[in-house]
């Protein structure tokens, strides 16, 4: 596990629960996939240690899925990184998603329009079974993105 310490420079809200902290990133490994779980705050002062640690799994699973049940905090900066990761995984044919965010997190990646970008599922369990059902080359379809039934108006 890799800690960062420092405190967030940007002066953002958290939530009150919330201590000045780094940010933690813990690797487990799946058949097929790399899941890396994000703790802490995900912010200038932390992005760096969060793209090394982007970087250092590269190459090793077709598939990265991070785990943000833990990101208690994201400033832009932090929504760049996740940005950034995503391209850098899926340009050479690899997948990223995202499982289990927080709402709190769920909604500053709605402010920045990043929900429409990145894969989401509720669970880490989730996200294996439907990266590792669509290794085929099979589109992902993730629980964030399944087309749902309109409702009829009369």
């Amino acid at each position: 596990m890799d800690i960062v310490e420092g405190d967030s420079p940007s002066g953002g809200t958290r939530p009150p629960e919330d201590a000045p902290g780094g940010l933690a990133c813990t690797r487990q490994d799946f058949e097929g996939a790399v899941c890396l779980v994000i703790a802490g705050d995900l912010d200038l002062a932390t992005v760096a240690s969060f793209r090394a640690r982007v970087r250092a799994v590269a190459g090793q699973r077709d598939t990265l899925i991070l785990d943000l049940s833990g990101l208690r905090y994201t400033d832009s900066s932090g929504i760049h990184a996740l940005l950034d990761a995503y391209q850098t995984w899926t340009l050479p044919g690899r997948r990223m998603v995202l499982a289990a965010v927080p709402p709190h997190i769920q909604r500053i990646l709605t402010g920045f329009a990043a929900d429409d970008i990145l894969p989401r599922f509720a669970t880490v369990e989730t996200a294996v079974q439907a990266t590792t059902r669509s290794r085929n080359g099979a589109p992902v379809a993730t629980e964030a993105n399944v087309p749902t039934r309109c409702p009829t108006t009369p």
